[in-house]
């Protein structure tokens, strides 16, 4: 094991001696997970199916107001959990940004209704929504979240 170096990579690490009961494929998730870090190479990374595995009783999802008459549902990938875990990103200030971004669409004809869409913004990183604003309520599934993982990896080398 590594010492404490940083407490998003703690904190995954900590998700994964939780949530998977089996040593050796716990052992090869946080190996997978710290190698991604030093490397950025997404093939290093943890696939989504390994990501819905550590993740399936998270829940970072929530119902947001879009307007009087209309929500917003969000609705989080494992792959999108586990991203913003490991970079540290508060879920809360995804999920408000998504919903901010969100009543800007839909206010304005000129946008598309439905999309997948990068959001950018201090303090979130980058946040690739899909979302359907045809629905109601609105539906808003967020992808993946990037951002600030060479603070991360410088930490680690």
């Amino acid at each position: 094991m590594m010492k404490k170096l940083l407490a998003d990579i703690d904190d995954v690490t900590n998700r994964i001696e939780k949530n998977i009961h089996n040593e050796n494929l716990a052992e090869k998730l946080i190996d997978k997970m710290e190698n991604y870090v030093k490397t950025k190479n997404n093939r290093d990374d943890i696939s989504n199916q390994e990501a819905n595995l550590i993740y399936r009783n998270v829940d970072f999802d929530d119902v947001e107001q879009l307007s009087k008459k209309r929500k917003l549902d969000i609705d989080w990938t494992g792959h999108g959990k586990y991203r913003s875990e490991l970079r540290d990103i508060n879920h809360d200030d995804v999920n408000e940004l998504v919903t901010d971004r969100m009543k800007n669409i839909l206010i304005n004809p000129k946008k598309k209704k439905k999309d997948v869409k990068k959001f950018k913004a201090p303090g979130t990183g980058t946040t690739v929504v899909d979302y359907d604003l045809t629905k109601k309520p609105g539906d808003a599934d967020i992808v993946t979240v990037y951002g600030k993982l060479n603070t991360i990896a410088k930490q680690l080398i």
